[in-house]
């Protein structure tokens, strides 16, 4: 048996308390274990949670043809607890859209399309260009906002930091 260990073994038998080799004491140690456990261990994020229901459910994520018969010539809405928003996304692929906020508005124009393995991707060409290309997944759901997106690729959103994205769908502008 080691030197150190030991020693250790005999402070304890005298009342002291056990060191580890690093100098903190055991209980330290199952403290940020046991904190690490209950924070991260078993931890499901909310994009799982909403995917795994989905799943139970049986509802499945839309196809290609689907996502691109919704959006075309359609406006999309939404909101959070940041702010709320709207685009239009003309036939042609192109975005329009704003968000507001108490006391701000902001609004850019973009690309959207549709991948061959059933994402919506849209891509903003001013202001917002800074965050890239975003691909997501999309599920119809039900009640105010009847589907919701499931953020895939991109940058994480100030207001759907989880990246799951309810929205309502309406035709037109």
């Amino acid at each position: 048996m080691p030197e150190a260990q030991i020693s250790s073994i005999k402070k304890m038998e005298k009342g002291g308390t056990m060191k580890n080799f690093t100098g903190r004491t055991p209980v330290v140690i199952f403290v940020v274990a046991l904190f690490s456990l209950l924070l991260f261990g078993g931890c499901v994020s909310t994009k799982q949670k909403f995917q795994d229901d989905m799943m139970s459910k049986g509802v499945k994520p839309l196809t290609a043809a689907e996502i691109t018969n919704l959006h075309s010539s359609a406006t999309a809405y939404g909101k959070n607890p940041r702010y709320e928003w709207e685009g239009y996304y003309s036939a042609d692929g192109k975005i329009q859209s704003k968000v507001w906020w108490p006391g701000g508005e902001e609004s850019d124009k973009g690309e959207w399309r549709v991948t061959d393995d059933d994402l919506f991707c849209t891509k903003y060409l001013g202001k917002w260009s800074k965050y890239g290309e975003s691909c997501y997944s999309v599920y119809p759901t039900s009640g105010e906002f009847n589907y919701t997106s499931i953020k895939k690729t991109g940058s994480p959103s100030k207001g759907y930091p989880d990246g799951v994205l309810p929205f309502k769908i309406t035709p037109g502008m």
